[in-house]
């Protein structure tokens, strides 16, 4: 697994940002995981505006964490997570619509979701401000996300 350094040593949340590569082992079938439930592509440095598609499982009320859920959100604008010491040039992360509670977190954004030309992940649900229930706000995908996504530390 691997994590950006300032969302470990700060808890910055326009960095929190991971990966978790999985071997390509297994009784059943020996391949990458990809191979046998499908992959979606990764976009990172794309403009922020963007029209994009929210999943996640919310559990805390009114959700019951068993169904997933799906929003249709335009770009809000950039919210600021708070310091970063160990990154002070951290962009601050996008602010979309979106009401999804506690339980949805890491679910992916899809951007270009159904157009056939492939679906590519640009955020997941990460955090909100108590008093904006109805706005999730995701690091910016740059190249350190990049970087996290390739790296294979395991």
């Amino acid at each position: 697994m691997d994590v950006s350094t300032a969302w470990f040593n700060d808890g910055c949340l326009n960095r929190d940002l991971a990966s978790i590569h999985i071997s390509p082992r297994g009784t059943l079938f020996n391949t990458s995981i990809g191979n046998v439930t499908g992959f979606e592509g990764f976009a990172w440095n794309f403009p922020r505006d963007q029209h994009k598609m929210q999943f996640g499982y919310p559990a805390a009320a009114p959700f019951t964490g068993g169904k997933i859920i799906t929003v249709a959100s335009e770009w809000w604008g950039t919210e600021d997570g708070g310091a970063c010491p160990s990154d002070p040039n951290a962009p601050a992360s996008d602010s979309f619509g979106n009401d999804m509670t506690g339980g949805s977190s890491g679910g992916p954004h899809l951007f270009r979701f159904g157009l056939g030309n492939g679906n590519f992940i640009n955020g997941h649900d990460d955090w909100r401000f108590n008093a904006r229930p109805t706005e999730m706000n995701s690091p910016y995908f740059d190249d350190l996300a990049n970087s996290i996504r390739l790296a294979e530390n395991f």
